[in-house]
């Protein structure tokens, strides 16, 4: 269904790319993800509601929900008074449904222009993040933080590059989610490979391999007899973990864990301050909002500060919590709107997990659910985009087996 994209046609060129750098500031805000993505894709909807439309009831149902509700949360609490923080939570619930639907657009009648975006942000992310490593740490990092000194600092810490994004966790999920729309996209492995190699050597994110390991346990628990071989890696841990850490320098922190790893020092290596705030926020604010009863908390930052002091206190295995909110996508949701956020939350499950097709496409789809677990928002409109990929196969796998039965 490509159409050949005419040269007036920027809008679609813009948004696509402020998709596939949603960390670029144009003038300083105090947050990650930047609002460009989700303000284009509003004004992309503005000129084609199709893109709404044709979405799915089911999907179109669930996104709309989610917007409402976070608009719902937001009018709880405006006689209490916002801050900005609490503005800043909104677009975790508006993005979604916006990305999405213009994403879908984009995909129905510019998948040529989709894949060139994101095969040429892979590569950018890529080479950007080479010389952060081995030439210069501060290279091109003016266009996400008015921090001259970030790479080198982060550099200074033993971590690895920050790419476009404001560190190398980010930066490492986010490229992560571009190879899961490559994949959709039918791009070439290579490329696909490359934003692993990107996450994992050149961002040398911990984090990016516990999602890369939860996924690989949740795929294979689909199906625990076929996939056993998933859970090897788990017996053979002491050996794997000896055998990847020879791909790093023994200063880095990936190294440091995977040699933990190999020791079988989980005690250990939960005294790892980054790694513990990492696993704790990722963890702490589902498991809290289930020990409340899914009892919604609301937006306030407030709120959360009181459930962090009460966490902090409780669970001495914690070393910290964000202080910004909770760090973990799905966390968010659920702790902020509780029993409200289930819908969505099945919703996801039901889309990227039990619905996703099979091979790679079933295996990048649960890899994204992974990622949100962590501290990637769903104010990241990469999310809207691979969401939107997601429909679309499915989709078009629906007409063809119709077709076929014709």
């Amino acid at each position: 269904m490509a159409k050949q994209f005419s040269p007036g046609g920027l809008l679609p060129v813009l948004m696509l790319v402020f998709f596939a750098f949603p960390y670029t500031q144009l003038f300083p805000i105090e947050a990650y993800t930047q609002p460009y993505a989700v303000i284009l894709a509003a004004f992309v909807l503005l000129l084609h509601p199709e893109g709404y439309r044709l979405l799915p009831r089911l999907d179109k149902a669930m996104l709309t929900y989610l917007m409402v509700l976070g608009i719902a949360l937001i009018l709880w609490e405006i006689p209490q008074g916002l801050d900005l923080r609490e503005v800043a939570f909104l677009l975790s619930y508006v993005t979604p449904v916006l990305a999405t639907a213009a994403a879908y657009w984009a995909i129905q009648f510019h998948s040529r222009l989709v894949k060139r975006v994101i095969s040429g942000a892979i590569l950018a992310w890529f080479g950007v993040s080479l010389v952060q490593l081995f030439v210069d740490p501060s290279f091109l990092t003016q266009f996400v933080t008015t921090n001259l000194d970030l790479g080198s600092n982060i550099a200074a810490s033993g971590r690895g590059a920050v790419g476009f994004a404001p560190e190398p966790t980010h930066s490492a999920f986010h490229v992560l989610v571009l190879g899961a729309c490559l994949t959709y996209l039918r791009g070439p492995l290579w490329l696909i490979g490359l934003s692993f190699v990107t996450a994992i050597v050149l961002a040398g994110s911990a984090s990016a391999l516990l999602a890369i390991a939860l996924a690989g346990a949740i795929w294979g628990m689909r199906v625990p007899i076929k996939r056993f071989w998933v859970f090897i890696p788990v017996v053979a841990a002491p050996i794997a973990a000896q055998i990847v850490a020879g791909f790093f320098s023994e200063s880095s922190r990936v190294s440091s864990l995977l040699l933990r790893i190999r020791n079988f020092d989980i005690g250990d290596i939960m005294l790892d301050y980054s790694v513990n705030a990492r696993i704790s926020g990722a963890v702490m604010p589902i498991y809290y909002s289930f020990e409340q009863n899914f009892w919604p908390q609301g937006i306030s930052i407030q709120s959360w500060y009181e459930a962090r002091r009460e966490i902090l206190n409780g669970h001495r295995w914690v070393i910290d919590l964000s202080g910004a909110g909770p760090a973990s996508g799905h966390g968010l949701f659920l702790f902020q709107a509780g029993l409200f956020a289930l819908p969505f939350f099945f919703y996801l499950v039901h889309r990227l997990i039990w619905k996703n097709g099979s091979g790679l496409y079933e295996m990048f789809a649960v890899l994204v659910f992974a990622i949100f677990i962590g501290q990637l928002y769903f104010s990241t409109p990469t999310f809207g985009l691979f969401l939107a990929l997601v429909i679309f196969r499915r989709d078009q796998s629906r007409k063809i087996a119709k077709a076929t039965l014709r």
